[in-house]
């Protein structure tokens, strides 16, 4: 996570202590450059681009090379990321440069994060050249060197980085790889929180909001959306049921900034066959993050597990890691172990061998209860796409159940 240009590897949110002693796996959490020292791309052979995507290509050498000695399996290795990070793990299974460092890759809440060269060069290349004049080159490249820290991070607050098509890492957009199947090819989940945008907006929007077309508008300026894309909402009348315009405002941020992309990678992937086996999910059950849950709507109050609340961006990354407790935050309901539990049992059996059904001998052997009852009466079907397609695993406790993907008309 982290949108490119925050965050760490030694975030206590990834803290590997509950996956591990659980499932019997390695966890490797791994840094790579970050804002314009990872992204920075001028369209030429001095300044290229796509520092961050060499760091997680050495990253996963480092793996082959020395993961023997931690345990791990250098011959099945399983990459996943959420947000930026599934951005991430797109790059990594549409570069020809990570061929056969991995086996099996999950991508959570996709970020659509690939730009070309020029356009990339363009963005940055006004705030650079009041600093280093109109130089190219190696010249510029010492001019930029020489600059402190503080000041490159203060130029690059406000543009948005992008991995680029370098044609030497990068050929071409993702979707059109994934379309042509030129990906390196594993077993791949993918999926998405239902109600992604309420974190994304912050406080863009009030709950308190009273009229649908203004915060509309809001989401227009702020460019969530265009003005055709507003025009084309208020005509549809397919958010007319709604309950208040905030709720309306959540679900046309949601498929417009993140959903419909994470959508087609499912759709593109399955029509072109592009991976060993694909597993769709969408999480039911949500823990907001402690700096990251705005009017404190992305986490349902302890003891009331059916209050109303929005499955929000990020709000998978306690879930799966099973981390809340580290920033003191309380068990809601029993149903917040044993959904850990599951989706962390399901993550750890793709793991090992590329299907998140989990074995229920395992399960019994290790006197997992929660998740065997789950498996008992529910198996997870891969994911084949097409009009009509019910097989969108929605991962909830003590039952996941099936839908198609959502947001169609929307999209």
């Amino acid at each position: 996570g982290g949108g490119e240009t925050s965050g760490t590897g030694a975030d206590s949110t990834f803290d590997g202590d509950s996956f591990v002693s659980r499932n019997d796996v390695v966890l490797v959490t791994i840094n790579y450059r970050l804002n314009i020292f990872g992204y920075l791309s001028l369209d030429d052979s001095t300044i290229p681009g796509n520092y961050q995507l060499t760091d997680k290509i050495e990253a996963l050498k480092w793996v082959q090379k020395y993961i023997r000695a931690f345990g791990g399996d250098p011959n099945n290795v399983t990459i996943f990321g959420q947000s930026a990070g599934a951005s991430s793990v797109i790059d990594l299974l549409t570069t020809p440069k990570a061929n056969g460092l991995f086996q099996n890759a999950i991508g959570q809440s996709i970020a659509g994060h690939v730009e070309t060269s020029n356009a990339s060069a363009a963005a940055i290349l006004p705030y650079i050249q009041p600093l280093c004049g109109s130089t190219t080159g190696t010249q510029r490249l010492k001019c930029l060197q020489s600059l402190p820290a503080e000041t490159l991070l203060n130029i690059s607050s406000s543009v948005t980085w992008d991995t680029v098509i370098d044609n030497r890492y990068i050929f071409d957009y993702p979707l059109t790889q994934i379309a042509k199947g030129v990906i390196n090819k594993v077993n791949f989940i993918t999926g998405f929180m239902p109600e992604e945008a309420q974190s994304i907006l912050q406080t863009t929007i009030s709950p308190n909001a009273t009229n649908f077309t203004t915060t509309l508008q809001t989401l227009v300026s702020s460019g969530s959306i265009t003005k055709s894309e507003e025009d084309a909402v208020l005509s549809s009348g397919l958010w007319r049921n709604y309950s208040t315009p905030y709720n309306a405002t959540i679900h046309v941020d949601s498929p417009a900034g993140m959903t419909c992309y994470s959508k087609e990678f499912a759709s593109v992937g399955a029509a072109s066959h592009a991976y060993n086996s694909l597993y769709v999910y969408l999480h039911q059950r949500a823990y907001g993050l402690n700096y990251y849950d705005w009017y404190d709507l992305c986490t349902y109050p302890v003891g009331k597990p059916d209050t109303p609340y929005y499955k929000c961006h990020s709000g998978d990354l306690y879930e799966v890691f099973g981390t809340y407790y580290l920033f003191g935050l309380p068990v809601r309901a029993p149903e917040d172990i044993y959904y850990t539990n599951m989706v962390q049992d399901m993550w750890a059996a793709f793991a090992r061998r590329g299907d998140p059904n989990v074995d229920e001998g395992y399960l019994r052997a290790r006197g997992y209860f929660s998740s065997l009852k789950l498996m008992e009466r529910w198996q997870w079907d891969e994911f084949t796409g097409g009009s009509g397609s019910k097989n969108v695993a929605n991962l909830q406790y003590p039952v996941p159940f099936y839908s198609g993907l959502p947001y169609m008309e929307e999209c």
